[in-house]
């Protein structure tokens, strides 16, 4: 805190400026006569809740200003000699925000009052930015159901949010929003991928008093992203007020889930414990506030000790209680083979042994013990202990559950468990706001909030059988803003702001951690492996935001200065791990070993050398994470990966809104954006050195290369990249208030300030996921980086102990990449990643015209065109894509699998229509050839390879080994030559670039019916109508999308993963017009607590599923790492396919897709079905749609032709409000989530593989219907 203080008064003392993300809004308009423009008219603003006046006098055009007036509700009085006095009431002022009042005076005395009531503003007649505030009254009576306002975001137009992406708003990617509370940003520096749905500092909705969105064209006042959501601390008033609070949610009242109540056992009948009821939960929200005037002191001579009218203060806590508890499954060992006994199906009919009671193929056979076969076979089994090995009882065995109860396992040794755990939240959080008026023309404010936080995290620890989870998440988050306003002259006002925002956020596991980990086979691992991580942030902010009026023109200017630091830690994988397996050891049971006994298939032989490493504590590695503290020092262990990133974000900005004539008023302004390059202030990070930054594919595809310490290529120490200066963000926009008196121009837009036309354009600039995307790349460079070490090929017994694993050897940069395609570290397909050391800032284009028409006095309705786009997005490549063709390896590779189909399975066939092969020989492999067999690639790899058709996964097979299939160079043969090449650069594997390649093209109707809160009735309506197109998803905290095919970028051509074609809003509040004061049995007393004070409020939304892409990823084409998004071939139409998309049941499972397409098959043993789109390459099945692809193609459908399951929701909430005086009552309400409990399902995947064998298949939906009652006491 010192360095914000100190940094704070030095911004005062030298005019610094800072970021405007005021939290003020304006006040403007003309004033007229009879006969035209009023000058010299003066107009006060009174603030009703603090009495506080401000006054300004029109100018020579009659046009006034107030241009930071703080939220609220004014009065506002307009006089000049000769005219009645004009008075409004109820004018809103908005966070952010601009209302426009332009009366026309009446001529008579000033001692005469024309009275109007304004309210909140209708028609936003003077500015091209499209936005919305959330009132109070939205706030505290639409049913949240966590109480964040922040969720009351996805109901405005443009905001799209579903099941398979988080929200973004007209299109831009989630980490473009920007959201302040009070002027400072309290997002997650850190993690940015969900920028829009989460912020640390938990806005609640009592200690929130309204907050503004912009979805677009935001202002030059404005930056920092594309987005903007303003929050602000309520504020103190001249009367005191408070309320008492207390929330529950309960599962006593809630549905169960469509799933829960299907759940069923192995032997199908109803799993009665966890269909019976939800998951338990009994979750408390409690807390309070108050607000009111405080004193002041008095200094100097004839002041007053006290100003009793200067001071205003708020507070307010919440409470949260949050027992909950979530389902979760696990794999355990059955009944027999909890004491070591192993069961199978023979596979022939010939055997006649004691483990089988029937000779029929198929039939179970079982081993009583499985220690006791394996000793019986002598040799190197004798090694084997005849007991359990000590070790694994006490640590696995002894702590795996001893019946089970749910389906999964294999049902022959193993079987499911389901149980619940808890997932417990505790929060407590303190908000409190000072305003303070100096003197007439200075002001000041101070806000502080704080928030702890506690959750168990089942999903951190996820293995484990204990109720509680062993990992806690912590958080605690405090925010500090203080602001100093002061009025030079009526016509010119500067703010100071500063602030701070700090978030640390552990993961700490609570349970003792062992000197070793075990990985064991068949069953859930019941010990917990998390190791403790986390993060604490910073961000500093200093700000002065200045308006300058004059004449017509109203000039807003200021800067920005925000600091960020991000502290990093992670023990992952810093204690050892050993597996248990006999893989490559002596004791490996083998087919022949079940000979005699009614023989075994491949699939459970794995099954009985699992059983018998995990009874015999057999291991066969052991593995390790070391990281670098020091570079003097080398890898350590013990050593906890830490990463302390720096970057900030400054600009400048100059606004103009330009009261062009009384009707139409431009908008114009410049933004300048700086965002100095990130920073790893230790510089414990190796990045490819590149000389020539203009030419860098050459020095990536350099078999020469090297690494060095992170900085290099900047020329800045510790910064991954060079800065980008060249970020101006211009900014215009115009609006047109048509004032038609008659005629047609009046029917259509219904005379002086009923409508507006208005467009704009404007450039913004964001932070991208910076930290996490360029960190990602930074890791993938081994050398500095947390680094695993594997002993491989060990045949140790736990009980007898575990070797330790030994540090790395450390090479101190520069660094050869061929040290990455060393055997052990890359396998002769190392990673090199780098950072266009010009990478620029992302920019997004806004663009919008619309047309706002006011109706029947209190409602208005908009049709509006919303676009933005971007071409130079941030993105990860790999620019040494996998080549099969220009090589000759394809054609050779299908003459073999022509080969291999002839001769029912030897691709080396001579006999009549065999091909001879030029790539592969039988053998080991030599220049221009590739072996196969002894000495070359295994027979089973390469006929696998054939069958599957993957001719692109077979190369990689040549490449990345320990035996150097393909003579690739490393370090310990530097000058070797591929056989055949493959890559671009052989001296590495993956060479991955991170650079401005991604771009989007956003389009969208819009329509929205507005109601400002009138007689009791406020309600708000929208429906999107848009689509977004791009290469690049950017949903990701790495931002790394490979192109499938670096020739034909179009291929990546898509619908963003949180497109959404159709949305649907609409939330409202309707007090009932019933008691004293109302329409109906207006009548105090008995009647009026009765029947008056009933309030309805509710909230609806209806949208289009998340999009489906259809996905064969094998390597067909390119290899299965780039293969993500490679779509199948269909014979069928794009409309063929979407007729085929619903909600349909068959078999006890839920589809998102007809299953009549799909190849349905049942198991016995766990009594489920299994469903795939393809039945594996070359094979099909009768109403086959989806086809795998030819080898050497791509697929022929394009990515997310369709849509997953629609959503629609509905949210109610009844209240009754009884009031004991004026200022007294009680308000009691009952809130329904999903009121009418429908099922919203969610499809298990956007990317459904047509090879799954769960393809199509719904496990998962929206919450069920859940109900929340409060009381409120309020004074």
């Amino acid at each position: 805190m010192k360095r914000f203080f100190l940094g704070f008064f030095l911004v005062i003392l030298a005019t610094t400026f800072a970021m405007a993300q005021t939290t003020t809004g304006r006040l403007s308009g003309t004033v007229s006569g009879p006969d035209g423009v009023l000058p010299g008219a003066t107009i006060t603003a009174t603030d009703v809740a603090t009495g506080k006046s401000q006054t300004t006098v029109s100018n020579g055009e009659g046009a006034y200003s107030f241009t930071q007036l703080e939220f609220g509700t004014y009065s506002i009085k307009v006089t000049s000699t000769g005219f009645k006095a004009y008075v409004a009431s109820d004018v809103k002022i908005d966070v952010g925000r601009d209302y426009t009042l332009s009366p026309t005076l009446e001529v008579g005395a000033v001692e005469e009052t024309v009275t109007v009531t304004a309210g909140a503003d209708v028609v936003t007649a003077n500015t091209a930015q499209v936005s919305n505030t959330i009132s109070p009254q939205q706030i505290l009576s639409l049913p949240l159901i966590t109480r964040s306002p922040l969720s009351l975001t996805t109901l405005q137009a443009g905001v799209s949010s579903n099941s398979a992406a988080n929200t973004t708003i007209n299109g831009m990617r989630t980490t473009f929003t920007n959201i302040t509370r009070d002027g400072i940003n309290i997002q997650d520096t850190f993690i940015r991928s969900n920028a829009t749905d989460f912020a640390p500092g938990r806005p609640s909705v009592d200690d929130t008093a309204e907050f503004t969105i912009t979805t677009t064209n935001s202002e030059a006042d404005q930056g920092y992203g594309g987005a903007q959501i303003r929050l602000v601390t309520p504020r103190g008033t001249k009367d005191f007020h408070g309320a008492l609070f207390a929330y529950n949610r309960n599962s006593e009242f809630a549905a169960n889930s469509f799933f829960n109540n299907r759940s069923r056992n192995v032997d199908g009948t109803s799993n009665l414990a966890v269909a019976a009821k939800p998951s338990f939960r009994n979750r408390n929200q409690f807390g309070g506030k108050v607000s009111g005037p405080m004193p002041v002191p008095g200094f100097g001579e004839g002041t007053p000790m006290f100003f009793k009218d200067r001071g205003y203060f708020f507070f307010a806590y919440e409470g949260i209680r949050d027992p909950l508890s979530t389902a979760a499954t696990r794999t355990i060992l059955d009944a027999d083979g909890r004491n070591g006994a192993f069961s199978w199906q023979r596979t022939n009919s010939t055997d006649v042994t004691p483990f089988c009671p029937s000779q029929t193929i198929g039939t179970v056979c079982t081993i009583p013990n499985i220690l006791t076969f394996a000793r019986s076979l002598g040799g190197n089994f004798l090694t084997i202990p005849a007991t359990v090995d000590p070790v694994i009882q006490s640590r696995i065995i002894n702590l795996l559950p001893t019946a089970p109860n749910f389906t999964g396992g294999d049902g022959f040794n193993t079987a499911g468990y389901r149980f619940l755990r808890r997932s417990d939240q505790t929060r407590d959080q303190y908000s409190s706001r000072f305003d303070v008026d100096l003197s007439e023309n200075d002001s000041i404010l101070g806000v502080y909030n704080y928030n702890k936080e506690s959750n168990l995290r089942p999903d951190a620890d996820t293995t484990a059988f204990s109720t509680v989870p062993n990992v806690t998440q912590l958080s605690v988050n405090k925010q500090l803003t203080l602001a100093w306003r002061h009025v030079f002259s009526s016509n010119f006002v500067n703010e100071f702001r500063g602030g701070a925002f700090t978030s640390e956020v552990p993961f700490n596991k609570t349970d003792a951690t062992s000197a070793f980990f075990l990985a064991p086979p068949l069953v859930t691992n019941p010990e917990n492996t998390f190791l403790t991580q986390g993060r604490n942030t910073k961000a500093f902010n200093f700000q002065s935001n200045a308006d300058y009026v004059w004449k017509s023109h109203t000039f807003r200017f200021g800067g920005q200065a925000q600091v960020f630091r991000v502290n990093s830690y992670n023990d992952a994988a810093i204690v050892p791990s050993f597996t248990l397996s006999t893989t490559n050891t002596p004791v490996a049971l083998q087919p022949a070993n079940f000979a005699g006994a009614g023989g075994i298939s491949t699939a459970q032989l794995g099954s009985a050398n699992s059983m018998l490493a995990l009874f015999g504590g057999v291991f066969n590695s052991g593995t390790q994470s070391f990281n670098i503290a020091d570079l003097n020092r080398g890898f350590e262990a013990g050593v906890r990966q830490y990463q302390p990133f720096r970057n900030e974000n400054h600009s400048l900005y100059l606004s103009d809104r330009w009261a062009l004539t009384r009707d139409v008023t431009l908008t114009l302004g410049l933004r300048y954006e700086l965002f100095p390059a990130l920073r790893l202030n230790n510089g414990l990070a190796l990045e490819p050195l590149i000389p020539n930054p203009d030419n860098i594919t050459a020095t990536l595809l350099s078999q020469t290369g090297t690494s060095g310490v992170v900085g290099t290529n900047a020329g800045r120490k510790n910064a991954y990249y060079k800065t980008d200066y060249n970020n101006f963000a211009p900014n215009f926009g115009f609006s047109w208030s048509p004032s038609f008196e008659k005629g047609f121009g009046k029917f259509i837009f219904g005379g002086a300030g009923k409508s507006v036309l208005r467009g704009g354009y404007s450039h913004i600039y964001g932070n991208d996921s910076i930290v996490t995307s360029i960190n990602n790349a930074a890791i993938g460079n081994a050398g500095l980086a947390r680094t695993p070490v594997t002993l491989p090929n060990l045949n140790g017994r736990i009980s007898a102990g575990v070797p330790t694993i030994a540090p790395p050897a450390f090479t101190a940069p520069p660094r050869s990449w061929l040290l990455n395609n060393a055997v052990g570290v890359g396998n002769f397909f190392g990673t090199v990643f780098a950072i266009d050391p010009k990478l620029k800032s992302p920019r997004v284009d806004q663009y919008s015209f619309g047309f706002q028409r006011e109706f029947f006095g209190n409602t208005a309705f908009e049709i509006r065109y919303v676009g933005s786009r971007s071409d130079n997005l941030v993105r990860g490549i790999d620019i040494n894509q996998l080549d099969i063709f220009s090589n000759g390896f394809f054609a050779d590779f299908e003459r073999a699998r022509a080969n291999y189909n002839l001769s029912g399975g030897n691709a080396f066939c001579v006999s009549a229509g065999c091909q001879t092969l030029t790539i592969f020989q039988t053998g080991a492999g030599a220049p221009g050839r590739l072996g196969v067999g002894t000495g070359g690639l295994s027979l089973a790899t390469f006929n696998a390879a054939l069958a599957n058709g993957t001719p692109a996964d077979l190369a990689l097979s040549y490449i990345n080994n320990t035996t150097n299939l393909n003579n690739h160079p490393s370090s310990a043969n530097p000058a070797l030559v591929p056989f055949v090449k493959f890559l671009p650069n052989p001296a590495a594997g993956a060479v991955d670039l991170m650079l401005n390649d991604a771009n989007y093209r956003y389009d969208s109707l819009q329509l929205e019916v507005r109601r400002r809160f009138s007689n009791g009735l406020y309600f708000q309506a929208n429906y999107t109508f848009s689509k977004n197109l791009t290469n690049a998803i950017g949903t990701s905290q790495a931002l790394f999308e490979p192109y499938l095919d670096n020739n034909r970028k179009e291929l990546d051509n898509q619908r963003a993963d949180y497109d959404q074609t159709h949305v649907f809003n609409f939330n409202g509040v309707y007090q009932l017009p019933m008691g004293k004061g109302k329409m109906f049995l207006n009548k105090g007393g008995l009647v009026d607590k009765v029947f008056g004070g009933w309030e309805l409020s509710g909230l609806a939304q209806w949208t289009s599923g998340a999009p489906i892409t259809f996905v064969d990823t094998r390597g067909t084409f390119n290899r299965n790492g780039r293969s993500a998004r490679q779509t199948p071939f269909s014979s069928l139409t794009n409309d063929q396919i979407r007729a085929l998309m619903g909600t349909f049941e068959a078999n006890n499972n839920i589809y998102w897709i007809n299953p009549s397409i799909l190849l349905q098959q049942f198991n016995a043993q766990t009594n489920t079905w299994s469903s795939t789109a393809a039945l594996g390459f070359g094979q099909t099945f009768a109403g086959q749609a989806f086809f795998n692809v030819n080898p050497g193609q791509t697929g022929n459908i394009g990515r997310a032709i369709v849509n997953g399951p629609k959503y629609f929701n509905i949210n109610a909430a009844l209240l009754k409000n009884i009031r004991f005086t004026e200022s007294i009552r009680v308000q009691l309400r009952a809130e329904a989530f999903n009121v009418l409990n429908n099922v919203n399902f969610v499809q298990n995947t956007t990317l459904p593989n047509i090879n799954s064998t769960s393809f199509g298949q719904i496990t998962g939906e929206y919450g069920p219907r859940t109900m929340q009652f409060a009381a409120r006491f309020e004074f």
